[in-house]
């Protein structure tokens, strides 16, 4: 009887000892899953996708380029400056025919392209050769043509004198060449014939109240009132 019941014991003891080790072996399967699961959804898992790096790329066309070149200029946003017209050129020489003042320049054909452009009521001129530009400011467009002592030439009319220095404004004004400007028309001033807005002071008759000139650029008509040897816009260019 004794012996049934240490044989009884020693195998109840096993068993209980199996048992603690498959209870062992269970916890320790769920730890390693439990462990596995928390790693494959650890933080990296969650971690936001990073935003795209902006890069800033320096403008590769010409309008882009010019645009820039008048935005430094103004201090101005580029989104403000409107693009008039890119014309593709060949020019003689590295100065894209705007050359500097005492600069001298080998006479090597430069492809490039003249853009116009405008902001903040004023055209600009710029050339662009590759990645770079420059605003064209030509001397000599301020005032009516001269001989070399500085006086009108001789063959000259007071109305050809007074139409250059309409267009020579206007051309300052828009920076362009004064060639670029077109004249439409020039007739003696009559208030009933005059644009809206063009009331020049002439005392209590129009008679003998000079000229108007009509100039014409890009689409669009300008006219010019010339009295007493002083040309301007009639009516004024607020806008320009």
């Amino acid at each position: 009887m004794t012996e049934n019941t240490n044989m009884t014991i020693v195998a109840s003891n096993n068993l209980s000892g199996m048992a603690m080790v498959d209870s062992r072996r269970l916890i320790g399967a769920a730890l390693l899953a439990i462990t596995l699961l928390v790693t494959g959804c650890g933080p990296g898992s969650f971690e936001p996708a990073e935003a795209p790096v902006q890069i800033d790329r320096a403008p590769t066309e010409p309008d882009e380029i010019a645009k820039q070149v008048v935005a430094g200029l103004l201090s101005i946003p580029v989104a403000e400056i409107t693009l008039v017209s890119v014309e593709a050129k060949d020019f003689g020489d590295p100065s894209l025919g705007c050359p500097e003042p005492g600069m001298a320049y080998p006479q090597v054909i430069t492809p490039g392209h003249r853009v116009i452009v405008e902001a903040d009521g004023r055209r600009f001129d710029v050339r662009v050769s590759g990645r770079h530009g420059r605003i064209c400011r030509k001397p000599g467009r301020t005032g009516p043509s001269r001989d070399s002592d500085g006086d009108r030439p001789e063959n000259s009319s007071p109305v050809t004198s007074q139409i250059d220095q309409a267009r020579a404004n206007l051309a300052a004004r828009l920076d362009l060449e004064a060639g670029d400007i077109r004249v439409t028309d020039v007739r003696p001033y009559e208030p009933g014939i005059a644009s809206p807005g063009c009331r020049p002071d002439c005392g209590t008759s129009a008679d003998g109240c000079g000229y108007l000139i009509g100039l014409f650029f890009d689409g669009r008509r300008y006219e010019y009132h010339s009295h007493d040897g002083r040309t301007e816009p009639c009516p004024a260019l607020s806008a320009i």
